[in-house]
């Protein structure tokens, strides 16, 4: 058996078309939404993501920042043409 291992490095500065409007809207203002930072946020991904899971459906926490809905509003981006979502498995589109 082999295993392979390897590294996925976050670029803090890398530019991702899936920010979305919202998402868009709060780094153009300045203001910062994610208090632990770019790069925490794009390395730990999953981490964050299972871990709201944990506390919204384990839990019962339901609080906005614990909401899948608040993360999916705020980077969810819409095609010029149709001024509807792109579905999520587009490439580009979150974790595609």
């Amino acid at each position: 058996m082999v295993l392979l291992v390897g590294n996925v490095f976050a670029d803090e500065h890398a530019d991702y078309s899936s920010l979305g409007e919202e998402a868009s809207s709060i780094k153009a203002s300045g203001k910062i939404f994610h208090t632990d930072g770019l790069g925490v946020i794009r390395r730990m991904h999953p981490e964050f993501l299972n871990h709201k899971r944990d506390k919204t459906l384990r839990e019962g926490v339901r609080t906005e920042e614990s909401s899948l809905k608040g993360c999916v509003n705020c980077h969810a981006t819409k095609d010029i043409k149709t001024n509807q979502y792109h579905p999520v498995n587009d490439q580009d589109q979150f974790c595609s």
